[in-house]
Formats: structure tokens, sequence, C-alpha cells
């Protein structure tokens, strides 16, 4: 025993970085307390500052799957040119950080609404489950990604140029949505007219349909042309949807987040949004 004295302080010192090392971060809330559940008013902004957190965290693990970091999504930079630069995807670990970063955050908001309840009038309450189906539509825009990043991957590299070009197509369009989010988002912080604001994202959500390769004819044209085999066209017709979900997610969330709420004005915003039906009408014009 006498022998280990010598190297008793170098271990103990490995084992404090080793297990540190180990020890997993976790994202905790930034603004939901106990505190602030007094108020109602309080609760509402607390979470509404909370789910625009989850989506900080939601930015990063969509952006590494796309290869591309957030930073790039927020620069001016050429997204074409920055995925077509950056062909070798590297597979990122979604699982870890969703456990991680995204689960807790939304497990905090929805017990937070819950306790939130209480004390809310109707207004405040509907506003209280506007903000919790945000962060539901951020989550489920995480899990679409999941979904897409298998093929995104293997198909960067593919020695076929055709589907190698769709899956680029992907991760721009993906890239774009983001990039337009966040500028509407620093638009809304500066103040920017709110009505301006709902019609970018009626436009996001028109250019989402259009890009949809099993509407637009582009699908029919691979498969007529033999340009991809029936398996990647398989593949190509579920990761366009996935990808059609990760994009109407995140544009719901952005509408309840980014925009200011009135309730007296709710009802008439919610009128003044294209319907399924009106976004086909545009569509068919172009």
């Amino acid at each position: 025993m006498h022998l280990l004295l010598p190297f008793i302080g170098r271990l103990v010192i490995f084992l404090e970085g080793f297990l540190r090392g180990k020890v997993k971060k976790v994202s905790e809330p930034y603004y939901l307390s106990d505190a602030v559940l007094e108020i109602p008013d309080a609760a509402i902004e607390a979470l509404r500052k909370e789910t625009g957190h989850l989506f900080n965290n939601a930015i990063k693990i969509i952006s590494s799957t796309l290869n591309l970091t957030p930073d790039e999504i927020r620069s001016d930079d050429n997204l074409i040119q920055l995925i077509d630069s950056k062909k070798r995807m590297v597979k990122t670990d979604i699982d870890d950080y969703y456990e991680s970063r995204i689960k807790p955050l939304y497990n905090a908001i929805v017990a937070f609404v819950s306790q939130a309840q209480v004390d809310a009038d109707p207004d405040q309450l509907a506003r209280l489950y506007d903000l919790r189906t945000a962060s539901q539509d951020i989550v489920e825009a995480v899990k679409d990604v999941k979904h897409l990043q298998k093929n995104l991957v293997g198909f960067a590299v593919s020695d076929n140029a055709s589907i190698q070009r769709e899956y680029n197509a992907i991760r721009f369009q993906l890239a774009i949505l983001l990039r337009k989010i966040e500028q509407i988002r620093s638009e809304t912080e500066t103040e920017e007219d709110e009505d301006m604001t709902s019609l970018a994202l009626d436009e996001l959500k028109v250019e989402v349909e259009r890009s949809d390769i099993l509407v637009n004819g582009s699908l029919d044209h691979l498969i007529r042309g033999n340009l991809i085999t029936s398996d990647m066209a398989t593949s190509l017709m579920n990761d366009s949807t996935y990808a059609r979900h990760v994009a109407n997610n995140l544009i719901a969330m952005a509408r309840v987040l980014f925009t200011p709420y009135e309730p007296e004005m709710k009802e008439i915003k919610d009128d003044m949004a294209l319907l399924e039906d009106e976004i086909d009408a545009i569509l068919d014009e172009k």
C-alpha cells in the first residue's frame, strides 16, 4: 500500500477527468420556474422563451444532420455551394442528442403548462396550449430528421448522380427553410410588420409544396427515364415525405412562436392563413 501512495494523487486526477467525460450534458430549462407560475402573463412569456430555447437546440441537430453548422445556416453564404463542398456526410448521433437536449426541455415544457393552467383565463390558456403544440412540432421535426439521416448519408456519396442530386436538394430545401425562419425570427425581434411575417410563412408553405417531388413530377421523370432504381425511388418517396413533415412542423412552430399573439385577432389571422386547397390553387397557377 505504501508503494502506491506516490501515485494516488495522479490516479484521483485521472479518474475525475475520466468520469467527468462520461457525464452526459443535459439541457435544463432557462426560463421556467415556480416563481413565474404565480403570474399567468409571466408564465406565458417564460414558456415562449423556453420554446425558443428548444428550437435553438433543434437547429443544432437538424443543421448537423444536413452536414452544416447553425452559423452557416444563419449566414449569407451560398447554401448550394456549401452543400456541394460537403458531399461526404458525417452521421450524427441524433438519439443521444434527443435524449440530452430535446426530450428534457420538452418534458419540462409539458409539465410547466400543466401547472400554469390553474389561474389562466381562456385566452391565456389558449396561448399556453399553442406554445405547447409549437414545442411538440419541434420535437416531431427532430424525429423526422432522424428518419432522413440514413439515406442522406448513404446517397450523398452515391455513384448515381441523379439520386445524389435529389438528396442534396432535400438538404438545400431544409437548410433554406431554417435560414428563412431564422430571418423571420430576427425581423420579429426588431418589431417588423407582423402581417408580412404571416405572409412570409405562407410563402414558405407554398414553396414546400412546390418542391415536393411527388407533386412536381420530378419522381415520375426519374423513374420513366430509368435514372434511379425502384429501391431508390421508394426511398426518395419516403424521405421526401419526411422532409415535408419537418418543414410543415417548423412552419407551424414559427407561426406560433414568431408572430405576435393578440387574442382578439387570432381568429382573423387563422382565417387569413392559407388553407390546403388555396395552396393547391396557387401551385396549379404556376
